[in-house]
């Protein structure tokens, strides 16, 4: 009689529908599985593994307002378009920026950079020594494109310094105050959870009416020049909070000083490596 109510009690749990011991258990046995797959979602969220950002649905929400900066250190080694700057070693530069970015991706910063070397062999080198500045006041902004681009529009105004002195025959030039505005972008390409390749573009028309020392007496004339600057490099990243994280790079970079050299048409390149630390949003 058993066998026939427990068939009977299966029979009505087929037709109504209702769970059996088996699916009740496949059921938790889902259920654990789910839990253990968001646990370890939020482990690596914690950690900052993850790919994701875990407000994606709305983006500008993950953001936090706060401080950016960044450290670095390139060796650049200058060159001149008509063999002036001879004999010359890659120099360590420095460049540093801090700056503010707000919830919205638009923020400031103030970035300074300076190059300053000597040749090894100032008897046989037109420029001895050699010297160039630039301090930069902008507004910035981020932006996506797509899923896996992202970057930083900036622009804003600089102020810049030229200094060189000749070995052979003497004198030299000096651009103590230069100003002129600057705009530059940043395009950034997820490769993979951490690691992202980019491009930097910046550039910038500088004007100067400082005096022009070349022998004695000084000449005095109007200067207009151009800065270009370009890194192609690779960067880690390790997410802090939401958007926050911080970085470590390193590119390749080439600074390009046209029209400022011999206080005429004659340019400056600096050619090198970069490699940098910092926080951004």
């Amino acid at each position: 009689m058993r066998w026939f109510t427990t068939t009977w009690c299966l029979l009505m749990a087929a037709v109504l529908g209702l769970p059996t011991v088996n699916a009740t258990e496949a059921q938790f046995a889902s259920l654990s599985e789910r839990l253990a797959e968001v646990e370890a979602e939020l482990a690596r969220y914690r950690s900052g593994d993850s790919c994701e950002v875990p407000c994606e649905e709305d983006y500008t929400e993950c953001r936090t307002p706060g401080l950016v900066a960044g450290f670095e250190l390139a060796l650049l080694r200058a060159r001149q378009s008509e063999g002036g700057a001879l004999d010359y070693d890659a120099e360590a530069t420095p460049r540093i920026w801090l700056g503010w970015q707000g919830s919205g991706g638009m923020g400031f910063r103030v970035r300074w950079f300076e190059f300053d070397a000597t040749s090894n062999n100032p008897a046989t080198s037109f420029i001895d020594d050699l010297n160039m500045m630039t301090l930069d006041l902008e507004l910035t902004d981020t932006f996506t494109l797509g899923s896996k681009w992202e970057g930083l529009f900036s622009g804003g105004f600089r102020f810049a310094q030229y200094r060189e002195q000749y070995g052979l025959g003497g004198g030299g030039l000096d651009y103590d105050e230069s100003y002129g505005l600057v705009l530059g972008v940043e395009l950034y390409r997820q490769v993979t959870c951490n690691w992202y390749v980019f491009g930097i573009a910046r550039g910038s028309v500088m004007m100067t009416d400082d005096s022009i020392a070349v022998g004695t007496p000084p000449t005095f004339a109007d200067g207009t020049f151009f800065i270009t600057e370009l890194q192609l490099g690779a960067e880690y990243r390790r997410v802090l909070s939401g958007t926050t994280y911080l970085f470590g790079r390193a590119a390749v970079e080439t600074d390009y000083w046209s029209g400022v050299s011999f206080g005429d048409t004659e340019d400056i390149s600096l050619m090198g490596v970069a490699f940098s630390v910092g926080l951004a949003r």
